[in-house]
């Protein structure tokens, strides 16, 4: 007691206005406190749930939103009584469209209600220590945007349009320079930039994902000269996407962007080419669209449970020998699930990018499979075997749960005919 007053006077005393904070968390208990009671009292009547929605990162926001969805409907976690979900926002947020979409679908409370019910959150799960039966009155989902049973391919799309919804969509496509009915592929490219002006410290961890928006530049041309426009999403972006092609249209870059068309825009492509972040969870997760994955790491943690997607990793290099790591060398250095870039580089292990031929070469087998045109090699059915053999699928490697459901997605295969020595 003598330390917790102790710690509670130097905060006070570095900062005196903290004291009106910490009396406005106190009071705001008071209404949650009695929100608690009330969920007492009706719960013979009626169970009423708690959840979080994670608002501020883009990918949780529409990934575990969909899944807690897609659970409901497959009746997973499923309570035999009469329940209401409540929904609280969990941080700032990230897209007010895709909020006002949501709103359609579940009953999510107005912003300034958060603390609040963050606050009955917390005294339900206190109140566990004496009656372990409340836990019922917190939502139960997987809390997470990964596929593990296999719910994406069972349940219908849960984000609709209103009309004028659509008709506003059709009006803005146009003023962006696209026709209706046009091929799209949008091009998801992480980098530094939007993390560095929210959360330095998630940037810093997270920067072997990072990638050079330059070498993407072949596989846009490409995709322009076949027809397709090429839309560069992006809230934050550091760098142009270096073209004068008028289907590639940098969207992130020259601040055309906005909620509505991030989302609109990820319902009518026909697939999105992505390094892996939340950019790419409105159209892989809530609209179901095929998804090609380049420079994706780590290869262990890749989104397996997904049919309609094809991807590849970055090169793993050796410091120690400057050369490439085979797969089964990439799984036995301990980096084939690493989530640190301090982690990669404590194991002896730096990251290269895919080069422009390899993300054009994997492009265009997406384009080919959406096509019906894709042709597959004799030794492309071996490849992707072997990959699959190599590839951990027991619940737990090094000390680390591998959360996979169905394996679903290829690997890509031009990369495996060109490296074969990779599979040894």
């Amino acid at each position: 007691m003598k330390t917790f007053l102790k710690y509670q006077y130097s905060q006070i005393k570095h900062s005196p206005s903290i004291i009106f904070i910490k009396l406005l968390k106190f009071f705001l208990y008071i209404p949650a406190l009695f929100l608690f009671l009330l969920v007492i009292i009706l719960r013979p009547l009626i169970l009423i749930r708690i959840g979080a929605i994670v608002s501020s990162r883009l990918g949780h926001f529409a990934g575990n939103t969909e899944l807690y969805l897609c659970e409901k409907f497959s009746g997973i976690n499923k309570v035999n009584r009469v329940t209401f979900d409540l929904f609280y926002y969990e941080g700032s947020i990230c897209n007010k469209q895709l909020s006002n979409m949501w709103s359609r679908c579940i009953f999510i409370l107005p912003k300034y209600c958060t603390f609040i019910f963050l606050n009955l959150t917390n005294i339900i799960s206190y109140s566990l220590n004496f009656s372990p039966i409340l836990n019922t009155h917190i939502i139960k989902s997987s809390k997470s945007d990964r596929d593990v049973h296999d719910l994406l391919n069972k349940s219908p799309i849960n984000l609709k349009f209103t009309r004028d919804e659509l008709i506003k969509g059709s009006i803005e496509l146009k003023k962006i320079g696209i026709p209706e009915n046009a091929k799209i592929v949008l091009l998801n490219v992480r980098d530094s930039e939007y993390l560095d002006n929210f959360n330095n410290t998630i940037e810093s961890t997270h920067s072997y994902r990072n990638c050079n928006i330059d070498n993407f530049v072949l596989v846009s041309e490409e995709l322009a000269s076949r027809g397709y426009f090429v839309i560069r999403l992006g809230v934050l972006v550091k760098n142009p996407l270096k073209t004068n092609n008028p289907m590639i249209i940098d969207y992130a870059f020259k601040g055309i962007r906005t909620d509505f068309m991030d989302v609109y825009l990820a319902s009518i492509c026909d697939f999105i080419l992505t390094t892996g972040s939340g950019g790419d969870a409105l159209a892989v997760n809530c609209f179901r669209k095929p998804v090609v994955y380049v420079n994706l790491c780590p290869i262990l943690d890749f989104p397996t449970f997904l049919s309609n997607a094809i991807a590849i990793t970055k090169h793993h290099i050796d410091i120690e020998n400057s050369k490439e790591l085979t797969f089964k060398e990439i799984i036995s250095k301990g980096v084939g699930f690493s989530l640190s870039s301090e982690n990669y580089i404590n194991n002896g292990v730096i990251l290269e990018e895919n080069t422009p031929e390899e993300i054009r070469d994997i492009a265009l087998e997406m384009l080919s499979k959406i096509s019906d045109t894709w042709i597959p090699l004799k030794i492309d059915s071996i490849l992707q075997s072997k990959f699959w053999e190599i590839f951990p699928q027991n619940k737990l490697l090094h000390g680390q749960e591998m959360r996979h459901g169905r394996i679903r997605m290829n690997y890509g295969a031009n990369f495996l005919r060109n490296y074969r020595w990779w599979l040894d």
